[in-house]
């Protein structure tokens, strides 16, 4: 499937470029790789659901891709700070997402530092290291 995939992938992308070269130029090929890649993306989203049971945060994606879409622009129109602007948004998205999936990461949290333990040198260790030697051993 994934050879299905990027043959679609390359036609749309040649399609595309084709189509749009003449009234965007360098812009116009590189809209058309992107959609040549969202164009993969779902395919193989779509073939894989049945291997694969993943529930995508739809919502979350649009205001992601909008922020980067929009950084793009600051960036490529050259204005004054388009760089301190783009950071911005760059924080403005990490806390989106922190806030987003704040249970999710407490839980990320929660299950490492219940894996950690204190060594008695005052050094943090992991047990998914895999000490074989015992725990003072590990120190």
């Amino acid at each position: 499937m994934i050879l299905i995939t990027t043959v679609i992938g390359a036609l749309v992308n040649i399609v595309f470029a084709i189509a749009l070269v003449i009234p965007f130029g360098a812009w116009g090929v590189i809209t058309s790789s992107v959609i040549a890649y969202l164009t993969m993306m779902i395919m193989r989203y779509i073939n894989t659901r049945h291997i694969v049971h993943t529930n995508p945060d739809i919502q979350y994606h649009i205001v992601a891709v909008a922020i980067i879409v929009i950084q793009v622009i600051i960036l490529s129109m050259q204005i004054d700070y388009a760089t301190v602007l783009s950071i911005i948004l760059l924080i403005v998205l990490l806390i989106y997402t922190g806030v987003r999936y704040r249970l999710t990461i407490a839980k990320l949290y929660k299950s490492y530092s219940d894996s950690m333990y204190y060594c008695e040198w005052g050094l943090w260790s992991s047990l998914a290291v895999g000490c074989s030697r015992g725990l003072d051993a590990c120190c």
